[in-house]
């Protein structure tokens, strides 16, 4: 149930936004003055397809071994047992996953953002609700009772949460910062060259509304 609803509810509808709505540049009037980018993509290939493996298998790692090893077994507000680290596990998951797909948006919007912000929130009452459907329908699970309320007032879970999610972005933030900064493709070339002809203009608008002012003074005066 909850894998069905990781790729259906909680993720699915930021990623159709950004498909839809998101573009690599300001105007597709851009695109079309260098069409060969379309023939140059290096997007597929077996080093990238390797790459995409390992960076899943790290951050699996990450959103595992955290939870797992900063397990506790004693006090009044212990968090140990396998549903405690899958749930910690899954919610960290879900927040990397959205936080990477609005860090690598470059046009964001109200319906963009909310989304983004549903798709994390919406885990925390879904929890409850499978924890009540599972008394409603009589079929309880001893190792699932009560085991939302305990994680999400647990300080120590926060905790292992914003160690996973901060490390784990981190990670994805500061790779693809490298390759921008380092490799960059020709689509993020592309784009720079366009914040830089906008910025250009807006520096030669400040400059002439600079000078109006003298030259209404100038025309005024003769």
């Amino acid at each position: 149930l909850t894998l069905n609803s990781y790729n259906t509810v909680f993720t699915a509808i930021p990623i159709v936004i950004f498909s839809l709505m998101d573009s690599p540049v300001e105007c597709l009037e851009t695109l079309m003055k260098y069409p060969k980018i379309y023939n140059t993509s290096r997007t597929l290939h077996t080093g990238i397809f390797w790459k995409a493996q390992i960076k899943a298998f790290v951050d699996a790692a990450i959103c595992f071994f955290i939870p797992y090893y900063a397990t506790f077994y004693s006090g009044s507000d212990s968090i140990d047992g396998l549903y405690a680290v899958g749930r910690i596990s899954y919610v960290a998951l879900q927040a990397v996953v959205t936080l990477e797909v609005l860090m690598i948006a470059r046009h964001y919007t109200t319906l963009f953002i909310a989304f983004v912000l549903y798709s994390w929130f919406i885990v925390f009452p879904f929890f409850y609700l499978f924890d009540w459907s599972m008394q409603i329908l009589r079929v309880p699970d001893p190792g699932q009772a009560g085991m939302s309320t305990q994680i999400f007032s647990s300080a120590a879970a926060w905790l292992q949460m914003i160690c996973v999610i901060g490390l784990s972005i981190g990670l994805r933030f500061s790779e693809k910062g490298f390759k921008v900064i380092f490799y960059p493709d020709d689509v993020q070339i592309i784009s720079e060259m366009e914040v830089g002809q906008g910025k250009a203009e807006a520096i030669k608008a400040s400059l002439l509304n600079k000078r109006l002012p003298g030259v209404k003074n100038a025309i005024g005066g003769s």
